[in-house]
């Protein structure tokens, strides 16, 4: 950026209320200046004096803004934009705002731009979206893969397979699989609720005691 940029100076710039820089919502008796549409511009005016300071190759980006809007503005009626340089920070610039119409006064605020190089921001926002793509692309392809998977037996047929107690009951007729002792193996342990943990925590003590009292009573 040239040197001859410096605090405190400013430019205004006047435009009048067209009908796109109007709210519609309340009707047409009421087509008033758009907050939006003022914080617009307020930003291309500070764009447009930055321009006159940049270097080729060189433009602007917003980095914030805050603005109040407290003032009706009718369609038609002119607004000028005063925008001043407050501070210079390397390439962070910052400027106050001022908007008044033939009225009043109708916004102030603060906005912020920095200075940037049109080329190396190009390559970083390609760059950005080449890592976008490839992250969408893989995404889309995990997709696709779990689309051609296929299908299992049962998809289709309305019914899910059975497992675990129901699946033994129902494969062995009522009763089956509970509590029957398998041919050269072991009793199969029964289902318990998850009340059992706590039952199995308390009544072995249980247990252990009567069978003290059952010795002891045998000794007398």
């Amino acid at each position: 950026m040239k040197d001859k940029a410096s605090v405190g100076l400013s430019q205004t710039r006047q435009i009048v209320i067209d009908n796109p820089r109007t709210i519609d919502f309340l009707g047409e008796n009421l087509r008033v200046y758009a907050t939006p549409e003022l914080v617009r511009d307020f930003e291309i005016a500070c764009r447009e004096f930055l321009l006159t300071f940049t270097d080729p190759g060189q433009d602007s980006v917003g980095t914030g803004i805050s603005v109040s809007h407290g003032g009706a503005t009718l369609r038609g009626m002119p607004v000028e934009l005063t925008v001043t340089i407050s501070r210079i920070e390397g390439r962070l610039v910052s400027f106050d705002l001022v908007a008044r119409d033939p009225v009043e006064e109708i916004s102030r605020g603060t906005h912020s731009r920095f200075i940037i190089e049109v080329d190396k921001l190009r390559a970083k926002v390609e760059a950005k979206a080449a890592k976008a793509g490839l992250l969408w692309t893989l995404c889309l392809d995990v997709w696709l893969a779990t689309l051609s998977q296929p299908l299992p037996a049962w998809a289709g047929s309305g019914s899910r397979p059975t497992s675990g107690r129901l699946a033994r009951k129902t494969a062995g007729g009522k009763g089956s699989g509970r509590g029957k002792r398998p041919q050269g193996g072991r009793r199969q342990p029964r289902w318990r609720s998850p009340a059992s943990s706590w039952e199995l925590a308390k009544f072995p003590a249980e247990r252990r005691r009567q069978r003290t009292h059952h010795s002891a009573a045998l000794q007398l």
